[in-house]
């Protein structure tokens, strides 16, 4: 066979760019489309159940198959939408005066989501910030609110706004006045 396939030597590279990709190339971009409906679901997102699915279209995302930017953006955005959930349910549960009487409800949604928002991006200061005044809340998780309050005074460096509003919340979580006074005068 002097003109054969084995006797020259791009052989291997022709047969090469014949072969179909291998599966596991397609596995790791076919979440791409939920990450872009889930991205322009945000922009335009006004309720929480906009918000829930925002996130349900990221978790799909990466089960589908993302490279690793495309998981970074992915759990970028879940956090996003569940911290804005969260958010969402918190202004309901702190109006002054008119407080909804559903309000353990709201508190326990937005707790659920603020666990995945800390777990996806624990250096979420405000997360932490949202996670001690809803547990400190009656009835809420006194130790659960202490251990996050510190969390997001650890993580607060260049705000000092954000770190006075910290401060007042331990010391609203305190239940002894000295340091209680210190954190006030701090603040």
């Amino acid at each position: 066979m002097p003109f054969g396939w084995k006797n020259h030597f791009w052989c291997p590279l022709v047969i090469a760019l014949l072969l179909p990709v291998t599966p596991s190339v397609y596995a790791q971009n076919e979440g791409d489309a939920d990450l872009e409906e889930a991205f322009n679901l945000k922009i335009n997102a006004t309720t929480t159940r906009d918000l829930d699915k925002v996130a349900s279209l990221c978790e799909s995302a990466i089960e589908k198959g993302l490279d690793e930017e495309g998981v970074v953006e992915a759990n970028q955005l879940w956090a996003s939408a569940w911290y804005e959930y969260a958010d969402q349910m918190s202004k309901q549960i702190f109006v002054p005066g008119q407080q909804d009487r559903r309000w353990r409800v709201y508190r326990r949604e937005a707790l659920t989501r603020l666990k995945k928002v800390v777990e996806l991006s624990p250096d979420t200061s405000d997360a932490y910030l949202l996670i001690a005044r809803l547990n400190g809340l009656p009835g809420g998780d006194k130790a659960a609110a202490n251990a996050a309050i510190e969390k997001a005074i650890e993580k607060i460096t260049d705000d000092d706004a954000k770190l006075s509003k910290a401060l007042f919340i331990r010391a609203s979580l305190s239940d002894d006045s000295d340091s209680r006074l210190a954190d006030l005068n701090q603040a």
